[in-house]
């Protein structure tokens, strides 16, 4: 009886750690084959945190991915948004073995947040760069 349920157990992790695998490949091959797509990403996380310095009072200056202000300037690229940190987590939510709608909560809240935790990571370094 415990060998069935630890080959059951081997089993799910193989399938989810497939899957995982798979997805990210998956979702960075859909990133590498369409930049064009998400690029809007960056300008949006360049308006954000755009957005979120001029609410520290600073004034930057927000031209598509680059932001600049007090002399130091920034390019927000695919590396700087949390592009591959969504792929990594959606990859990891989509491949778990959990329900449909345990999924979708995990994606809902989880990517946003995600966005949320990078644009300060962003104010961070920026600040450090200043």
């Amino acid at each position: 009886m415990i060998e069935n349920k630890t080959s059951a157990q081997n089993h799910t992790i193989k399938i989810f750690g497939i899957l995982f695998v798979l997805l990210c490949s998956i979702f960075y091959a859909i990133t590498r084959l369409t930049p064009s797509t998400f690029a809007p990403l960056n300008n949006y996380t360049a308006a954000t945190l755009g957005f979120l310095l001029q609410l520290l009072g600073m004034h930057p200056i927000v031209e598509g991915e680059l932001l600049s202000t007090g002399g130091f300037s920034v390019k927000i690229i695919d590396e700087c948004s949390a592009l591959f940190v969504f792929i990594l987590f959606s990859s990891f939510v989509l491949a778990y073995p959990t329900s449909f709608k345990n999924k979708a909560i995990g994606l809902i809240f989880g990517i946003p947040s995600l966005f949320v935790v990078n644009t300060l990571r962003l104010t961070a370094v920026f600040f450090a760069g200043l």
